[in-house]
């Protein structure tokens, strides 16, 4: 790939291995709304832009949004049903994430054990 195509796609996408900053909520659910209300879970445009808060990191909101929809489709192969809940938001706007080298086969950044932990714990409250 040519460095100006890997270059944009950093741009967009965050740079490969670098944490991807915790989110709020409020902008994660926002985004994952009009995902679902579209169809359009993997493009960030002006039109999803005007949804989050001004001071966030828009590529950090979209990336952790397309990692909730990974794990929604892969959940889906699960023993047991999984729903998307206040907790689950929690967790994916703060859970330790870094961005994804584009071109790899997918593989989530996360432990999923862990994950579904710290959903129980959320949902349990403070």
């Amino acid at each position: 790939m040519a460095t100006d195509e890997q270059d944009a796609i950093r741009q967009l996408f965050g740079e490969p291995g670098t944490p991807v900053p915790p989110v709020s909520v409020k902008d994660m659910k926002a985004l994952w709304q009009e995902f679902h209300k579209t169809g359009r879970g993997t493009f960030l445009g002006m039109a999803y832009v005007r949804l989050l808060s001004p001071d966030s990191d828009c590529k950090a909101v979209a990336f952790r949004c397309m990692q909730l929809m990974m794990i929604e489709r892969l959940s889906q192969f699960a023993s047991r049903p999984f729903e998307i809940t206040e907790g689950v938001f929690r967790v994916v706007a703060e859970i330790p994430l870094q961005y994804l080298e584009v071109g790899k086969p997918y593989s989530p950044s996360f432990n999923f054990d862990d994950f579904f932990a710290k959903v129980r714990t959320a949902e349990a409250g403070p």
